[in-house]
């Protein structure tokens, strides 16, 4: 069935007017009208009767106008949910970012090989997360860098001045960010020396540096 004649038809039933349906959908009335008695054919009822100088649904039409509004809703709805944008975003930015209406925020997952996959299945549209993986169909473009840095308290018995050397750095106790890429920590990724065993007492979530990565 023609989607336009269940549309047609819903605003006739509504206003119970043709020429109100004719203004709303911009058509001319015996437009409508032909629209309506072609639905007629296909549903093999009357739809509508003249009462005065109006029309009224007959039970027919009372019938079918509950169902036909709600395919419409359906098909709008499906139609609508296809303009917005489905986003991985780490959770430091998707703070920053607001409301976008048009878009739907995720936290990303920490295994970097289902967002490629999700992207190529077109599961989701954008990626904003780090990355060290390159892939020709992948557009992926760095928005923001910063060094790693290490992270103590201000009076930590251990830590004299301002000195602290790498082997006092292996000796202590570590908090790791707990994502993964390749099976390596961040630091394993980014580090630019093989690192050596640490002793890592409790895993975080935080975010050093951000990509962002659509399917091209």
């Amino acid at each position: 069935m023609d989607l336009n004649l269940a549309r047609t038809f819903v605003l006739v039933f509504q206003h119970q007017s043709f020429t109100k349906a004719a203004d709303i959908l911009g058509v001319s009335q015996p437009a409508v009208s032909k629209a309506i008695r072609k639905l007629e054919l296909d549903v093999g009822d009357a739809l509508f009767v003249k009462s005065g100088r109006g029309i009224s649904p007959t039970s027919r039409a009372v019938s079918l106008a509950t169902d036909f509004q709600r395919a419409i809703d359906i098909i709008d709805n499906a139609v609508f949910s296809k303009n917005r944008l489905s986003i991985y975003c780490v959770e430091a930015l998707m703070h920053s970012l607001g409301d976008i209406e048009a878009a739907t925020f995720k936290v990303p997952p920490f295994d970097q090989e289902l967002l490629f996959d999700q992207l190529r299945a077109q599961q989701i549209d954008l990626v904003i997360d780090t990355t060290t993986t390159k892939d020709s169909a992948f557009e992926i473009e760095s928005i923001h860098s910063e060094p790693i840095a290490v992270i103590c308290r201000k009076d930590h018995p251990k830590i004299i001045g301002d000195t602290f050397t790498r082997e006092l750095y292996y000796q202590l106790e570590h908090i790791e960010y707990k994502a993964t890429r390749d099976g390596r920590s961040f630091l394993e990724v980014f580090a630019e020396e093989p690192l050596e065993h640490r002793n890592v007492v409790r895993q975080a979530s935080n975010q050093p540096r951000c990509n962002v990565s659509r399917k091209i």
